[in-house]
């Protein structure tokens, strides 16, 4: 993994922790608990939120535009094995229905 990937983690897990305290406090959220988790305010919490969301759809689009890529690059063979799933599947449909035949 990259250090950028590594650090996605983190975030994620920070965030993911952070949010799980929020949610299961009972005070109110512009009291202390921001304060305690290092937030002056639930707006600068939200921004941060809106960060890693931009993050990850970063990440979602980058993996997407890689599938895209490869399958472009070897649609022949992509085409080819999709081919192979779809006749093994009706193979063993054919057999089901002739096994249930005899």
């Amino acid at each position: 993994m990259s250090n950028k990937e590594h650090e996605m983690d983190d975030q994620t897990a920070q965030f993911t922790e952070r949010a799980g305290m929020l949610a299961s406090s009972n005070t109110d959220i512009e009291g202390d608990y921001p304060e305690a988790l290092g937030y002056k305010s639930s707006a600068s919490f939200l921004n941060r939120s809106r960060e890693m969301f931009a993050r990850i759809w970063e990440k979602t689009a980058d993996s997407t535009k890689a599938a895209t890529m490869a399958f472009h690059q070897n649609a022949f063979q992509t085409i080819s094995v999709g081919i192979g799933i779809v006749a093994l599947i009706v193979y063993f449909m054919v057999l089901r229905f002739v096994c249930d035949r005899i």
